[in-house]
Parts: C-alpha cells; sequence; structure tokens
C-alpha cells in the first residue's frame, strides 16, 4: 500500500484540493492529513470538507513540517 502525508497549516481549501486530487488519481492510497494549524476553527474546517476516507491528525501546536511528517 502507497501512502501520501499532506501538513496542513491554515490551508484548508488547498488541502482538500490536493486530497481530492490524490483520492481521484490514485484509487486505493491511503491518505493521512496532519494539522499543525493549532486552531480550534481550522481543524473544524477540516474535519468538515476532508472525505471520511482520509485519516486527520490534530497536532496541539505547530510543529513544523518534518515533525509532523514523523508523527
Amino acid at each position: 500500500m502507497i501512502a501520501s502525508i499532506v501538513v496542513n497549516y491554515f490551508g484548508s481549501c488547498l488541502t482538500k484540493s490536493a486530497t481530492d486530487s490524490l483520492l481521484r488519481d490514485r484509487p486505493g492510497i491511503e491518505v493521512i492529513v496532519i494539522d499543525n494549524s493549532a486552531d480550534t476553527k481550522e481543524s473544524m474546517k477540516l474535519r468538515h470538507m476532508l472525505d471520511p476516507r482520509i485519516k486527520l491528525i490534530i497536532n496541539s501546536s505547530n510543529t513544523g513540517f518534518g515533525a509532523a511528517c514523523n508523527l
């Protein structure tokens, strides 16, 4: 199985577009979104916008890109 990790930082619309593209173009791919925004409103937007097949991990603080990918 192939997995794709997308790190979000106040870019919910761009993150949705990227994940929709991944799911459309790569059937069967596992998509994981790490929200580094540390903002309740941004997290709620992602929860409502993203496809239910996507695993969403909410960080309580902005840990940076590399740490988010390792999470």
